[in-house]
């Protein structure tokens, strides 16, 4: 069962089959299966179940009967307190054979915090299909019936998580109004970043679209310009520059539940200029 790449903001869906061939001997008649799914290994457990990246970090998902995911698959040998996932054979004619692809569906739950390093995995040995026959009717039960018999298989469990970055909200930063000349101001904005714990992230800020001689600017629209620069500290003494500039911010995820809120702090120095709305567009470049 392959989960592929589990996303943080929804649940992944995967779904595995078992292959189920059973040969009837001198009388035809009905087979009754039921499954039951052992709790994997290294971490056992039912509701959740586990997978691991053998890093430290572990990811909920479950195996249910029903492709709605509402009832799971309980272990050997009774079912945990499950209901068992039962199904029904008929074979029709002596010596002959029935066979059934019998669909397992997984669920790994929304919501995790996980890391992206290292694949996530799950050995689940020790499952059973339990089976009756009865060559008149179902025997209704896998154990009601004076012939009945086990078989055992393997179920290996794998996912990947996600390894995306992304920001989430950037808010405006506004330096105000102020009169023709003007002393120095400062104002300073958010920008939220989501990202997998323990991923290495980058950010850079560009200088604008108005930038001369590498000095950011605001244009008003008859075309007049107010110089201003952005930092990351409140003390306003570290520049944020691009990726390549080498003042770009840094860090590590904390995971899609706990987002990084990144301050940017602005200052206009002292100036004059013609009156005016003077704006500017930065360009984010997030690298992880």
């Amino acid at each position: 069962m392959n989960f592929g790449t589990v996303s943080p903001d929804t649940f992944a869906d995967a779904t595995s089959y078992i292959s189920l061939t059973c040969q009837a001997a001198q009388r035809p008649g009905y087979i009754r299966y039921c499954v039951q799914i052992a709790e994997g290994e290294p971490i056992a457990g039912i509701a959740p179940r586990w997978l691991t990246n053998y890093n430290g970090a572990r990811m909920k998902y479950d195996i249910y009967a029903d492709p709605a995911r509402s009832s799971l698959v309980g272990p050997p040998p009774a079912g945990g307190g499950y209901p068992r996932y039962s199904g029904l054979l008929h074979i029709a004619a002596a010596n002959a054979t029935a066979g059934a692809s019998i669909p397992l569906y997984g669920r790994a739950p929304a919501g995790q915090v996980l890391p992206a390093t290292n694949p996530f995995q799950s050995q689940i040995t020790g499952s059973k299909i339990a089976w009756a026959f009865d060559p008149d009717r179902d025997p209704g039960s896998c154990d009601a019936s004076a012939v009945r018999g086990q078989a055992s298989f393997y179920l290996g469990v794998k996912a990947l998580t996600s390894n995306s970055c992304r920001v989430t909200l950037v808010s405006n930063l506004d330096f105000g109004s102020a009169p023709s000349r003007f002393p120095a101001i400062v104002s300073a904005s958010n920008i939220v970043l989501r990202c997998p714990a323990g991923t290495a992230w980058m950010m850079g800020l560009n200088n604008g679209r108005n930038a001369a001689g590498g000095r950011r600017r605001m244009a008003s629209p008859d075309g007049s310009h107010i110089t201003y620069e952005l930092f990351q500290d409140a003390a306003r003494t570290k520049r944020w520059g691009d990726i390549d500039s080498g003042d770009a911010a840094f860090g590590l995820g904390t995971g899609e539940a706990t987002p990084s809120t990144l301050k940017v702090y602005g200052q206009v120095p002292a100036a004059s200029g013609p009156k005016g709305r003077y704006t500017d567009t930065i360009t984010i470049t997030l690298e992880f």
